[in-house]
């Protein structure tokens, strides 16, 4: 069995099942995409797709030397993908051949990109740490739809791996199971606005390698919740999203309801309009049903859904 070699560093090799013996030689670089210097000890991966069995494809990894190259050597003339990856870089996309003999340096150079973090700590109006909250991270413009969704640890922290960009940050609802829920408690979101706390959402421009430290302060207030039924069928499935919202990572509050019923109840709900979604069971077919639902200071009782909330 003839193996990748790496001249002048240790090799690793992995192997799905035992690659055929072949010539393909494949030499490059890996580099950082900001600066061009070379990566030192990075993985460099090759996965060959062989034609007799695409199923089954071998990979083999060697790691880069001081000036940041990989070689492998006696692969097959296959389809290859070529990647490489190492911690504090993104993943970059893998690079596709498809029947070559040989690929030198310059033909092959894989940039990766240095992570950048946002990271900080998630505190109630007294100081103390909010376990389990749940922060949602935005690349765009500002309080609405967050693509990402981190729940904060035992001391209230969080980290966020981030590209270049502008990004949004905001503590969005307590997690299920916590201890705020596990109170009847809850918070209104709440939304970085800068160093100096303006009130309005605002931006943290993150450039590859940058890490920005910041803090998020809650105010815990009595959880409100619906109850109510629907008018025909039983329920299959209920869920509640914030009007104009829809991240359905973040869990807005805790629904419930027994199989076959047609009363449901959410709980843990901050004031605020939800959007709620219902899959309803007729007699010979299924639907979904909407319904809009304003939720202040009291709960909200005896709320009928309709065939006609579409």
């Amino acid at each position: 069995m003839r193996m990748a070699r790496w001249v002048g560093i240790s090799w690793l090799a992995i192997c799905a099942a035992r690659p055929a013996l072949g010539q393909v030689e494949i030499t490059g670089s890996v580099v950082d995409a900001e600066d061009g210097k070379p990566i030192v000890h990075a993985l460099a991966t090759a996965t060959v797709w062989k034609s007799e069995d695409p199923s089954h494809p071998d990979r083999l990894v060697v790691l880069t030397g001081e000036d940041g190259k990989f070689h492998f050597t006696g692969l097959p003339d296959d389809r290859f993908d070529i990647a490489a990856e190492k911690p504090g870089y993104l993943d970059a996309s893998a690079l596709r051949y498809s029947h070559v003999r040989s690929i030198k340096d310059a033909d092959l150079t894989t940039r990766l990109t240095r992570q950048a973090f946002i990271s900080g700590t998630v505190k109630d109006d007294r100081g103390l740490p909010v376990p389990g909250a749940q922060v949602g991270v935005q690349l765009g413009t500002g309080k609405g739809s967050f693509g990402s969704t981190y729940a904060t640890d035992s001391d209230g922290k969080f980290r966020a791996g981030t590209s270049r960009g502008t990004y949004y940050i905001g503590v969005l609802s307590p997690g299920v199971g916590t201890l705020l829920r596990a109170q009847g408690l809850s918070f209104t979101p709440v939304y970085y606005s800068g160093p100096d706390g303006g009130g309005v959402p605002a931006g943290i421009d993150m450039v590859p390698g940058r890490n920005v430290t910041v803090d998020l302060r809650i105010s815990p207030i009595p959880a409100r919740e619906i109850r109510g039924h629907v008018d025909d069928g039983v329920l299959i499935g209920v869920s509640v999203l914030p009007a104009g919202n829809d991240n359905y990572r973040a869990a807005w509050g805790v629904s419930r309801h027994e199989e076959g019923s047609r009363e449901f109840r959410i709980s843990g709900l901050a004031p605020g309009v939800y959007v709620l979604s219902f899959q309803v069971a007729a007699s010979s077919y299924s639907t979904f049903l909407r319904k809009t639902v304003q939720v202040g200071n009291t709960d909200v009782t005896d709320l009928v859904v309709t065939s006609a909330d579409r």
